[in-house]
């Protein structure tokens, strides 16, 4: 009767996993398979403040603009309690956002969303633009203007620079590329003059465009990010964009060189900041982006939100982006357990439990399997020896956990110092290694070296490297990693898998192993009672 019920269930769990699969992929359209040619990215920044008491709050944010390359799908701002309004600059381009509210007591939180589609080449329509007009903060002054006055440093510095890059260039284009150069030369006065007698020429960005607009040729600064997937804090970037041969021309200011890669998406232009509040203090934003998995995907969101709303309101795409890469590692855990139960169950590998060996995978992930293996081995290797040095000064077990615990957790800072110095950047994961689990994982490999020796300890410690090696492999697969964040309910068939392998009571592959030699050794003596 209870295999019955052991079936019945398996069965249901994998009926209703591949049924929501089945509607998601064939109805809705969900991909399936990862990597596909379009691409879309989800931005996010939140701004945070403190209000001011009992003073009217307004807030100015910009939102991002679209390029040839990047189209915005979906965008706006999460703001309750708010008032909105929208202007948008006709010259730059700009979308700026003002957000009004009469009072607020605690800080205050809010959030800019949106989604931008990454277009092809052939998608990509240039577009004219009006001749505009040179916008120059500062203009020096002529000798003629100056007449018997005294010439100012700034105005002496300028027009050599400018003079210097016009015979240098032949077009607005060479001049911009010849005045960035000029600004990047080393130790020259020049540029130390103009940063200390001008304001808002902080930035490379904002000292070429200075110097170029008062040469009497458009220009302007670009601030904006890069997308990149899976990242947090993204920082700003400034660019330069010159208006040359009817249109407005981007140069890169680390490169020298005319375009900026096409992942750089464009927020504001101007010197202006981000964010501004008026009616409160300690502003701080902060970027995220992530890649949200194919074109195909944000299709089927919008498809399932007219077809079935609890399907789009549970699917995992509409959380925060932190929340969505935490999952998306999280969702793992599940398939690296299925793993190292069908290798202790069918398989019959030893280990020490069966989390750890996922923990040590998970770990996997961030300092790879080689620097993983060797960081993981000389923790171990070096806690044993002191663990049995404690236990020769005979401490109770509680202090000399705690003991174990503290010598694991130097081992980690002093081999991240190290391989920092040596230039290994995958030693700086190495404290994603859970150390509790390390801990007691010395603990019970000692023990076990007390009660049954040094050979089943070494049989137990391989094994679970073996599992962990096989976890990461399975848990790492791009393949499996999309379909488990994108259809969650396969994990039904995960479990449905677990509880199946936990009813078996066959043996396992190694046995057959195990047991060979006595078989033989039962034959050879049959043979031998059967001798005359």
């Amino acid at each position: 009767m209870r295999m019955a019920q052991i079936f019945i269930i398996s069965g249901v769990l994998v009926a209703i996993a591949l049924g929501l699969f089945g509607y998601k992929a064939l109805v809705l359209n969900y991909p399936v398979l990862p990597n596909e040619e379009a691409q879309s990215w989800r931005v996010e920044a939140k701004i945070r403040f403190i209000p001011q008491y009992q003073k009217p709050i307004r807030v100015f944010v910009y939102k991002p603009q679209a390029t040839n390359n990047l189209a915005i799908v979906d965008d706006g701002i999460v703001a309750p309690d708010y008032g909105l309004s929208e202007k948008q600059g006709k010259m730059t381009g700009n979308r700026r956002v003002t957000l009004t509210r009469r009072m607020a007591r605690s800080q205050q939180v809010l959030f800019y969303q949106g989604v931008f589609y990454e277009l092809k080449s052939s998608d990509a329509a240039m577009t004219s633009a009006e001749t505009p007009k040179a916008s120059p903060s500062y203009v020096p002054k002529t000798e003629a203007q100056m007449g018997d006055a005294e010439s100012s440093p700034v105005d002496i510095a300028m027009t050599a620079m400018i003079a210097e890059a016009r015979e240098k260039s032949a077009d607005n284009i060479s001049f911009a590329l010849e005045m960035i150069k000029l600004l990047n030369a080393p130790n020259d006065e020049r540029v130390g003059v103009l940063q200390n007698n001008l304001e808002k020429v902080d930035t490379l960005a904002q000292q070429a465009s200075l110097m170029i607009n008062a040469a009497d040729i458009p220009a302007r600064v670009v601030n904006g990010i890069a997308l990149k997937e899976h990242t947090r804090n993204v920082p700003l970037l400034q660019w330069l964009e010159v208006f040359a041969d009817g249109q407005w021309q981007a140069i890169d200011l680390q490169q020298q060189k005319i375009g900026v890669p096409a992942n750089y998406l464009p927020w504001w232009r101007g010197t202006t900041s981000l964010v501004e509040v008026d009616g409160g203090r300690q502003v701080s934003t902060e970027i995220s982006v992530k890649y949200n998995r194919e074109d195909a995907i944000t299709q089927a969101q919008w498809k399932s939100k007219k077809a079935n709303v609890w399907i789009s309101s549970l699917s995992l795409f509409g959380l925060p982006i932190d929340t969505q890469i935490m999952l998306g590692i999280v969702l793992m855990i599940p398939i690296g357990g299925l793993v190292i139960v069908f290798l202790r169950q069918m398989i019959g590998v030893p280990t020490f439990g069966t989390f750890m060996p996922v923990l040590i995978a998970l770990s996997f992930r961030e300092t790879g399997m080689v620097w993983g293996t060797v960081l993981f081995g000389t923790i171990v290797l070096v806690g044993l020896y002191l663990r049995a040095y404690f236990d020769q000064l005979r401490l109770l077990v509680v202090p000399r956990l705690a003991s174990v615990l503290t010598i694991v957790v130097l081992l980690i800072a002093v081999m991240t110092v190290v391989a920092y110095k040596l230039g290994i950047n995958a030693g700086l994961s190495v404290t994603l290694f859970p150390m509790i689990i390390l801990t007691m994982m010395i603990e019970r490999m000692a023990l076990m070296t007390e009660e049954f020796g040094a050979k089943e300890t070494r049989k137990s410690t391989y094994g679970s490297i073996v599992a962990a090696t096989a976890a990461y492999f399975a848990m790492h697969n791009e393949l499996v990693t999309h379909l488990v964040f994108v259809f969650p309910e396969l994990l039904l068939i995960c479990l449905a898998c677990t509880i199946l392998l936990g009813r078996y009571n066959g043996y396992k592959l190694s046995e057959y192993f195990r047991f060979k030699k006595l078989a033989r050794s039962i034959e050879a003596s049959k043979a031998s009672d059967n001798k005359p």
